[in-house]
């Protein structure tokens, strides 16, 4: 795994577009520096993006792109892209046909390696290892009513997160 490459005292925002994910990085902030990850497709349309602060900093990347989700990650701040041994899979999608990652949480300090994902039809995923494998909460997603609980748009599950 790579460590921080900026200075310290560098501000890192992490940018979202339809174009791919860029780094925006400033010392002032007010001078800002752009730079493309290699995340860029023309179909691309990353939704959420996050560092881990507990696992060294990976980037972690939600593309919601054509009907589908993607979940990857990077160790090295977006040269390079993996996708997880076992990702999020939808088994069905929402009301409006999408299946999206909208939200991605690193957990407690005292669990450093687990990893939660709110998602559209509405579910919580669980990774405990870093992202590396992923898994549906059985004991909140088969909750009766749960079917209820999508409104077609952003779940609740991502306004718990």
């Amino acid at each position: 795994m790579v460590t921080a490459a900026y200075p310290t005292g560098t501000v890192l925002l992490l940018a979202g577009t339809r174009q791919g994910l860029f780094l925006l990085t400033s010392q002032d902030r007010v001078r800002w520096n752009i730079q493309a990850t290699s995340l860029q497709r023309h179909d691309a349309r990353i939704f959420y993006a996050m560092f881990d602060p507990h696992n060294h900093y990976r980037l972690f990347a939600a593309d919601n792109r054509q009907r589908v989700a993607f979940l990857r990650y990077s160790d090295d701040f977006g040269v390079s892209w993996q996708e997880p041994e076992e990702s999020i899979s939808f088994p069905t999608t929402g009301p409006n046909g999408q299946a999206e990652i909208w939200y991605i949480e690193p957990g407690r300090p005292q669990a450093p390696q687990t990893l939660y994902a709110g998602t559209g039809p509405a579910d919580l995923w669980i990774s405990y290892d870093s992202g590396n494998h992923w898994q549906r909460n059985a004991a909140l997603n088969e909750k009766a009513r749960h079917e209820q609980w999508e409104n077609g748009e952003v779940g609740p599950v991502y306004i718990v997160l």
